[in-house]
């Protein structure tokens, strides 16, 4: 069990709350995607699997990335305040994820080390050849179209939520 060096603030913790619920809209997204991808292309099912086990991969390794953020970080309500968009989190989960923070998360976290090793052994089998037609041809699916819509109006009214309450509401 991880242990925590201060009690999230209420910014960190509704921060957090935000992107699970972007992340869980990604997810619905991908599995759309993945149906849509694969409905056209059965023959190329193994290697779009490949390809969305990563992204799967990697929305959940944000994920416990921003949880690790938010219980080991300080009260410091302005560093919270600073995200204001679903971009600033996603910026800081990865380009302002450094070397001590990846330590840290592997050290303390066996799940996270395991998605880690799950996606080193999985980048070298995609295949962007196999990928290419089969996401250009789904691109055209309706049932992706309205799932785009979907996703762009929901990070929309994440983006806003964290735009509108850089200080906590009383009870959020």
């Amino acid at each position: 069990m991880t242990e925590h060096l201060a009690e999230p603030n209420p910014r960190a913790l509704f921060v957090r709350d935000v992107f699970r619920q972007f992340f869980d809209a990604r997810r619905s997204f991908l599995e759309i995607l993945e149906r849509c991808v694969i409905k056209g292309w059965p023959d190329r099912k193994a290697a779009v699997r490949v390809n969305f086990r990563l992204q799967e991969l990697f929305y959940a390794c944000e994920t416990l990335r921003l949880d690790h953020l938010v219980n080991h970080s300080s009260s410091n309500q302005a560093a919270w305040g600073s995200y204001v968009s679903l971009s600033n989190v996603h910026e800081r989960l990865n380009k302002g994820w450094g070397d001590l923070d990846e330590a840290t998360l592997k050290n303390n976290d066996s799940a996270y080390a395991a998605m880690q090793t799950e996606i080193e052994a999985l980048r070298p089998l995609i295949d962007p050849a196999a990928l290419e037609e089969p996401f250009r041809m789904a691109g055209r699916d309706p049932e992706l179209l309205t799932a785009t819509q979907d996703l762009e109006g929901k990070s929309r009214e994440l983006n806003q939520q964290l735009a509108l309450s850089v200080t906590p509401r009383e009870g959020a």
